[in-house]
């Protein structure tokens, strides 16, 4: 039998995703930091890359669907991050980019949580979950346009 999600779940799908994107941050302190306009553009080319390959997944109907969806959006947006988090960041940017990751973190996790509630069938798990990601994403969003997004964790 198959479970229909909520109405809203597609669009908790995308609200994390465009969170996921934003995930930029720390990197490999042996590199000079990016001046600020080259770090936004260079993380905001990576989330765009990303946006790209998330609007060719197929839209979900189902709970099965939502974990096919959900399990791809995960491996997509894991490559981004570890492309964004090489990037060095000015210091100008450091503190909030170190408050934004920490959202990006939780985000990840209750992500993680989510495929597994929609793998096991557990609805109202993914819904409660779905809820909490939207949540986070708001607050994810306000820090990515802090730091001076266009395209991470903003569009």
């Amino acid at each position: 039998m198959n479970l229909r999600p909520p109405r809203g779940a597609a669009a908790v799908v995308a609200t994390t995703a465009l969170a996921l994107m934003a995930g930029c941050g720390g990197g490999d302190d042996k590199r000079d930091p990016l001046a600020k306009s080259d770090y936004i553009a260079s993380a905001d080319a990576i989330c765009s890359d990303l946006e790209k390959q998330l609007s060719g997944l197929p839209a979900a109907e189902t709970i099965e669907e939502l974990t096919n969806r959900n399990r791809e959006l995960i491996r997509h947006s894991n490559a981004a991050l570890r492309r964004i988090r090489a990037l060095q960041p000015p210091a100008e940017l450091r503190p909030d980019v170190t408050r934004y990751l920490a959202s990006v973190s939780k985000i990840v996790d209750l992500q993680n949580r989510q495929y597994e509630a929609t793998a096991r069938k557990r609805q109202a798990e993914a819904i409660r979950l779905g809820k909490a990601l939207a949540d986070e994403g708001l607050r994810s969003r306000g820090l990515a346009t802090k730091i001076g997004y266009d395209v991470c964790g903003v569009s």
